[in-house]
């Protein structure tokens, strides 16, 4: 936890320092699909997920809103193996140095009834090591999430469980540009939450996603 805490903050130091950068490649706008994976205690995950970035009319050209859409399937060990729906919407800020800094809210909900919640308020962090308009573009993310929780009783414990969290999370990824407005994006890292009111650290594990990313002029 305070290993993967530390991260979050060298990461995140840079944002202190920003000035007005476009977003990435110039674009209007960006859509980004693809398959996402975890795999936690006691939990794996798989599913997809759609996100759409529209980069907002202000000055700079560096202000941007992101909004996404997601769905997969949980399989819980000794448990239900429920299935889930996601969307979130935020503002991203792009910053110095090839950076960003996004806030979003979010909620998940599971198998279309109100027995397995979790409202979450993350903010995320982002560099990258080569500028997005090289064909090679590697980056380091991490983030933030204070999470709200729900829990039925038969998915993680025996009775129902309503309880704070908060997930960090720290990983790599890498943009290979396709073409001059289409990449393939590969993304993998770590992931560790802790507890508040006697809660259940559910999200101790590794992430990772394949996506497609288009840019729109």
């Amino acid at each position: 936890m305070k290993k993967l805490l530390a991260i979050v903050v060298a990461l995140g130091a840079p944002c202190f320092v920003s000035s007005g950068f476009a977003i990435d490649r110039d674009a209007g706008m960006i859509d980004v699909i693809g398959a996402d994976v975890g795999g936690y205690r006691d939990v794996g995950y798989f599913g997809g997920s759609l996100w759409v970035e529209n980069r907002l009319a202000a000055k700079s050209e560096d202000w941007a809103l992101v909004a996404g859409i997601g769905g997969g399937e949980y399989d819980i060990k000794n448990g239900s193996d429920p299935y889930c729906w996601f969307a979130g919407i935020g503002i991203k800020r792009y910053l110095a140095g090839f950076s960003s800094l996004t806030v979003m809210g979010s909620y998940r909900n599971f198998e279309n009834e109100s027995n397995f919640d979790i409202v979450a308020g993350t903010a995320t962090f982002k560099l990258r090591f080569v500028p997005s308009r090289h064909s090679i573009s590697p980056y380091v993310a991490a983030s933030g999430s204070l999470q709200y929780c729900d829990f039925q009783a038969g998915y993680f414990t025996e009775t129902d469980e309503t309880f704070n969290a908060l997930v960090l999370t720290a990983g790599v990824g890498i943009d290979f540009m396709a073409s001059e407005d289409f990449a393939f994006v590969f993304e993998a890292g770590l992931s560790d939450s802790q507890d508040f009111n006697d809660g259940v650290q559910y999200a101790d594990g590794f992430y990772g996603g394949i996506y497609m990313r288009h840019y729109w002029q």
